[in-house]
């Protein structure tokens, strides 16, 4: 398991699909200690998301150094820098 830094720098909304972690069988497949986080289930291809090194089945576990625990807290904190586009994520890859 690896957790690195990314900056994402184009808007979420057009790019990306995401779903919150489920339960004990999310825990299990992608090495979570707690049922928490935002799972990335495709992106578009050749946007600015995946030219900065996000992938699929990696799991979003903060954003800008605050704990995401779902979908609703990742959009809230990306309403905090959605005037830049930017927003600084970390992310968890099980392998």
């Amino acid at each position: 398991m690896t957790m690195r830094n990314v900056r994402a720098v184009e808007k979420i909304g057009y790019e990306i699909l995401i779903r919150n972690v489920n339960g004990i069988d999310d825990r299990s497949s992608y090495g979570l200690a707690a049922a928490q986080g935002i799972i990335i289930v495709s992106l578009k291809e050749g946007t600015g998301l995946m030219k900065s090194g996000i992938q699929t089945k990696e799991v979003i576990v903060e954003a800008d150094g605050g704990k995401i625990k779902d979908i609703y807290e990742l959009i809230n904190q990306y309403q905090l820098v959605n005037r830049t586009g930017k927003m600084s994520v970390m992310l968890m890859r099980n392998q």
